[in-house]
């Protein structure tokens, strides 16, 4: 099962670029802030790897990570920014326990990878505004509009996004080497 998850993220020809591409991003993170030492593209591209070839709870663990090394502030921050973007999972309690960050993160992207069109591609290509899943095929290349730019913008959400991305794919690399 391993292998099989892992073939999409390290199989095929570009299978050892892919895989220093992913180990030079865990090394950034964890060697300084969350937020710096790569642009919102490289969190896109990793989070979007990691989201597509890990498990739910694989993915939910790394949020749980990822929100422990984030200062209070900024984990509230994060909650903050999703509030504001109108994702109803972040309504209510302003609790930033970490825990309770990634299972309302987790169930949220879930939720939303459901909802929209193209499954959890149009999920994050909405979510990290390069496109929106609700306009047709031909415009979801076109930006959003600058009022709502990218989600990343937001150096707390930024963090949590290289965060999960960041543990996923050590998660991942991990049980690769094991196996």
């Amino acid at each position: 099962m391993v292998d099989q998850m892992l073939g999409g993220l390290f199989g095929g020809p570009d299978s050892d670029r892919v895989r220093s591409q992913a180990q030079d991003f865990v090394t950034r993170y964890n060697q300084g802030q969350p937020h710096e030492g790569y642009d919102n593209q490289e969190v896109v591209n990793q989070f979007r790897n990691a989201a597509r070839n890990a498990q739910p709870q694989d993915m939910e663990n790394a949020a749980t990570e990822a929100f422990s090394r984030m200062p209070r502030e900024q984990r509230r921050e994060y909650r903050r920014a999703m509030r504001q973007r109108g994702y109803r999972q972040f309504q209510g309690d302003d609790n930033d326990d970490p825990r309770v960050l990634a299972q309302q993160t987790q169930g949220f992207m879930k939720e939303q990878a459901e909802q929209h069109p193209g499954g959890i591609e149009g999920f994050l290509g909405n979510l990290f505004g390069h496109g929106n899943a609700n306009q047709p095929a031909t415009q979801q290349t076109q930006a959003q509009p600058q009022e709502q730019g990218s989600i990343l913008d937001n150096t707390a959400v930024k963090a949590a996004m290289a965060g999960m991305a960041a543990f996923a794919l050590k998660q991942m690399m991990d049980k690769q080497h094991r196996s």
